[in-house]
């Protein structure tokens, strides 16, 4: 019997393509399993979508996020959850079918905390692509996505959550992060999720990306001389 899983689905302004990642989440769960869709302030129909979802099979939470941002909402979440294992599908990327299964039985060594898959990367219902991202549609690269990752429970404890302090970049502060832990991180070749690209993504936005992926590896740095140990969230708390 694997771990149970519970899913952050962090959503806004995604009432069209909620339906699309959810089912890809929902068919390889298991009924100890459950998702928390977390809805952020939007101008669509997303509430009415999230809260339309069918609840058959595992037990789902669809919740108001209380602030704003991106690491906000998955912190929220990830609050709620009491599973063994943690995961993320954002609502504009899809898991692979048996990628959680493929995740799973990777992390089943004891002395492994989280596993990534790789990640494609694929254009949403022909939406056009922005130009600085044409070159990686649909090449398979490491997934250091939370959409590819399946974490145990208790690492978000030990490294934290998510940096609510940047908008884009977070991602790649938390592994950082679970890098300077010491922690195992396990890494699978097959490809566990397609990460959506849409013209309004975070990432499209160019300048704000470099300036807090700069900002992040900065903290990095610092910390690694232990000059700036506030650098890190507070591990206790998740907005």
């Amino acid at each position: 019997m694997r771990p149970s899983v519970g899913v952050v689905i962090a959503v806004r302004n995604g009432a069209a393509l909620l339906p699309g990642a959810f089912e890809s989440v929902i068919a390889q769960l298991r009924p100890d399993d459950r998702v928390v869709v977390m809805v952020g302030e939007s101008s669509d129909d997303t509430a009415r979508v999230a809260r339309a979802l069918p609840s058959h099979r595992v037990a789902i939470d669809v919740v108001e996020q209380s602030g704003t941002g991106l690491a906000q909402a998955r912190n929220q979440a990830v609050a709620m959850i009491e599973c063994d294992m943690v995961a993320f599908c954002d609502a504009d990327d899809r898991w692979t079918s048996g990628s959680l299964d493929a995740r799973t039985h990777a992390i089943g060594h004891d002395d492994i905390s989280a596993v990534i898959g790789s990640v494609r990367t694929m254009s949403l219902d022909g939406l056009d692509v922005p130009a600085h991202r044409r070159d990686e549609m649909g090449t398979a690269t490491p997934g250091f996505t939370p959409g590819a990752l399946l974490a145990r429970r208790e690492l978000f404890e030990q490294v934290g959550g998510f940096d609510e302090r940047l908008a884009i970049a977070c991602d790649s502060d938390w592994f950082l992060r679970f890098h300077e832990s010491g922690l195992q991180l396990g890494q699978l070749d097959e490809v566990v999720l397609v990460k959506g690209v849409r013209p309004d993504s975070l990432s499209t936005d160019i300048g704000r990306y470099r300036s807090e992926l700069l900002e992040a590896a900065r903290r990095h740095t610092r910390r690694r001389s232990g000059a700036a140990s506030s650098d890190s969230p507070d591990r206790t708390s998740r907005g």
